[in-house]
């Protein structure tokens, strides 16, 4: 049984996350992806002007007529989320923490999954896969994916995003559509990611702190990394410390966006501090563009 504090925060979250799936953003959505192909649906009466490639030859052989075979997109997608909720998304100096950012994110894709009749599934990661949710549609199910992402807590604290590709590159037999929501904190996963976008549309969804760049007028601050436990004091008033943090996280930046060019992945920043809807309608809006 569900406590009534915690029906009603699952209450809040999908009310919130229904509010930002508007019907133009639906809209985008379905546009941006394909289905899983062409299928053949029936067959018709030939009539003139019908494209004669698209005879039933068998057909017409065993009646006599000529028909025409009737193709329809299968629309429906397998839509899995995957979110890191290693230690380093508790991390926050504005106005939420960069996993509220995340469970927003992921909360209006599966939004986003249900409204358009597809599967939805999650994947939570940190060092290790901490739950798997597989792909099913419906209401019922969107609560369930939504009081997970509300209620779980992590065993690991580091990120390993290898651990979660390799999962996801065996438990997914067909073609679906992979948002990874996560820092990318990590390294050595570039290999994983690869096979995952050679079998999946996959989405790397980026959530940052501007905080993490921006260090004027900070001061004495001392650091303490989540994942690991070490600690680190650093007098931010040096403009020659300042300028090798930027310089450290401008490289770090250039190295993931040359990997994610490398292997033709997409990229959706989100920045915690700010409504994670604008990001995702301009990436939707570029997908629907670049199809047509």
């Amino acid at each position: 049984m569900l406590s009534a504090e915690l029906l009603q925060k699952i209450r809040r979250i999908e009310i919130r996350a229904s509010h930002l799936v508007t019907e133009t953003l639906a809209g985008e959505y379905q546009s941006s992806f394909k289905g899983r192909g062409i299928v053949f649906e029936d067959t018709r009466p030939y009539v003139p002007g019908d494209d004669v490639r698209m005879i039933n030859w068998s057909l017409m052989a065993r009646t006599g007529d000529p028909h025409i075979k009737n193709f329809r997109e299968e629309r429906e997608l397998t839509v899995v989320v995957a979110v890191d909720v290693s230690a380093s998304g508790v991390f926050g100096t504005k106005t939420r923490m960069k996993k509220d950012a995340a469970l927003e994110i992921a909360a209006v894709l599966s939004h986003l999954a249900m409204k358009k009749n597809d599967k939805v599934g999650l994947l939570l990661f940190s060092d290790r896969v901490e739950c798997y949710i597989p792909p099913k549609k419906g209401r019922a199910h969107l609560w369930r994916v939504i009081q997970t992402l509300l209620t779980f807590k992590p065993e690991g604290k580091a990120t390993k995003l290898s651990v979660a590709l390799e999962f996801l590159n065996r438990v997914l037999k067909k073609k679906s559509v992979v948002f990874i929501i996560s820092d990318f904190l990590d390294q050595g996963f570039e290999g994983d990611l690869s096979r995952t976008r050679q079998h999946h549309d996959t989405i790397a969804v980026r959530i940052k702190d501007a905080a993490e760049k921006n260090l004027q007028g900070l001061g004495l601050v001392s650091f303490e990394d989540p994942e690991t436990g070490e600690c680190l004091t650093v007098d931010l008033h040096q403009e020659k410390t300042r300028q090798a943090i930027v310089k450290k996280w401008q490289t770090r930046d250039n190295l993931f966006q040359t990997m994610l060019k490398k292997g033709r992945l997409d990229l959706i920043d989100i920045d915690s501090s700010n409504p994670a809807i604008d990001p995702l309608f301009h990436f939707f809006r570029r997908r629907m563009r670049r199809k047509g």
